[in-house]
């Protein structure tokens, strides 16, 4: 996740092991999912931009799920 601190566009890159879908959610420090987005990708490295310019500055948590592995990833960025 890049970069951190960010005040615009925020860089998710990843591993996809196959082809599978991706879900993604922005989670503010109360709990609340902010963004709720899925993709379908590829077998292979992996960039999303997402834009973060209307969400107020703070900390907040990004989750990744693949249905590839089944299970979830978590990073922490920071909103300026």
């Amino acid at each position: 996740v890049f970069p951190n601190p960010v005040s615009d566009m925020l860089n998710v890159a990843f591993e996809m092991p196959e082809k599978g879908t991706s879900y993604l959610q922005v989670i503010d420090v109360s709990g609340r999912v902010l963004r709720d987005r899925d993709q379908d990708l590829e077998k292979g490295p992996q960039a999303i931009n997402l834009p973060v310019n209307d969400l107020p500055p703070g900390t907040y948590s990004l989750r990744l799920f693949t249905t590839t592995t089944g299970g979830s990833q978590n990073a922490r960025f920071l909103k300026e």
